[in-house]
């Protein structure tokens, strides 16, 4: 069956980072943030909004996670960074909060989310409006969640960024989801939804497919490069979050925004079996069906250019994912299309990667 929209979160989150997910490691090292903008330190002075308190910016708290269901606790609440769930919460307005953690998560990957409390149903609905109108511009990583432990009507967080405001104001709600979107470590997620790549933010992100490289190319980098197939390589540059145990890594977003795909290589294929397998036992794909016809399936290919490997696939609200593996390579691949962009005709076109 096809898996759940929580679930799909996280392939999307396997797909940007490429690591994280089959194994939960301490939190990334100093300087990984994919995404140009201020620190908490470098901010100049308080954002003024209507309604609202001056900005703040709580000191960061690290990006640790944590297994699913385990909590942590904070130095501000709501928090805007620190310890999170291995998976993070779907975007969407809740009228159940889940857990905090999950937030957080969600907040790494470029999100923003407001929190509500006890506002009359005309300022909710009023909200609710504005909040799906930015949604549908494609300020797709949004979330809004009911908290009536916050004695402000609401509060307003991003990565390293709260503000508390006494009214619920549509217009300031959305004057800190265009100042704040998309400004975390890994903001590329927050670009990955429909309409995201013509918003300002991620088309400096996203470079329009051109990215400016997040950080300088290893040699173990310039390697795999020559395995991608050359159409490709304008799209690609060195991911900051490499898969637990890998040696090089590429993030690769089409200039659309909806289809976006990444390669890794590990120095054996012990360590790249290693990464696939806990890819396929995050997403729960356990049927051994052809990915051509089934909504999820795991097994083996071969293309007509002789590679081969294993392939994993995924279905769920309109998005598909497909994870490979080549066979003669520590190197494994992963591609994701939302909306009306054809995964198919990107497996049978691009291919997969060069064997070496």
């Amino acid at each position: 069956m096809p898996i759940s929209h929580r679930t799909l979160a996280l392939a999307l989150a396997c797909l940007l980072t490429m690591g994280a997910c089959a194994s939960t490691p301490a939190a990334s090292s100093p300087g990984s943030t994919t995404v140009p903008g201020p620190s908490a330190s470098a901010v100049a002075g308080p954002t003024t909004l209507p309604g609202c308190a001056s900005l703040e910016a709580p000191a960061d708290e690290g990006r640790a996670h944590i297994a699913n269901g385990e909590t942590a606790s904070y130095g501000s609440y709501p928090p805007t960074s620190g310890p999170h769930s291995v998976t993070p919460a779907d975007p969407g307005w809740y009228e159940t909060m889940p857990p905090v953690e999950q937030l957080v998560h969600s907040l790494e990957h470029g999100f923003v989310v407001l929190y509500r409390a006890g506002l009359d149903p005309a300022d909710e609905a009023a909200l609710k409006v504005r909040f799906d109108a930015l949604v549908a511009e494609g300020f797709g990583g949004l979330v809004s969640v009911p908290d009536d432990s916050i004695k402000d009507p609401m509060t307003l967080t991003a990565w390293d960024r709260l503000q508390r405001c006494v009214r619920a104001a549509p217009d300031a709600f959305e004057g800190f989801v265009r100042e704040h979107y998309a400004q975390s470590p890994e903001a590329t997620a927050a670009c990955g939804f429909k309409g995201a790549a013509s918003l300002p933010v991620c088309e400096a992100l996203l470079a329009a497919g051109s990215p400016a490289p997040s950080r300088a190319p290893t040699a173990a980098d310039a390697a795999l490069l020559t395995r991608v197939p050359e159409p490709l390589r304008a799209e690609c540059r060195p991911t900051t979050v490499l898969a637990d145990g890998a040696d090089a890594g590429w993030d690769c977003i089409a200039a659309s925004g909806d289809l976006v795909y990444g390669y890794a290589s590990f120095p054996t294929p012990a360590g790249r079996d290693a990464y696939f397998d806990g890819l396929v036992a995050a997403l729960e794909i356990t049927a051994d069906a052809d990915c051509s016809s089934a909504a999820m399936g795991l097994g083996a290919f071969t293309r007509g250019d002789g590679t081969s490997g294993r392939l994993a696939c995924a279905e769920g609200d309109g998005t598909r994912a497909y994870y490979w593996t080549v066979d003669g390579s520590g190197d494994v691949g992963a591609a994701l299309a939302r909306g009306d962009a054809d995964l198919g005709a990107f497996w049978a076109s691009a291919g997969p990667m060069k064997q070496p």
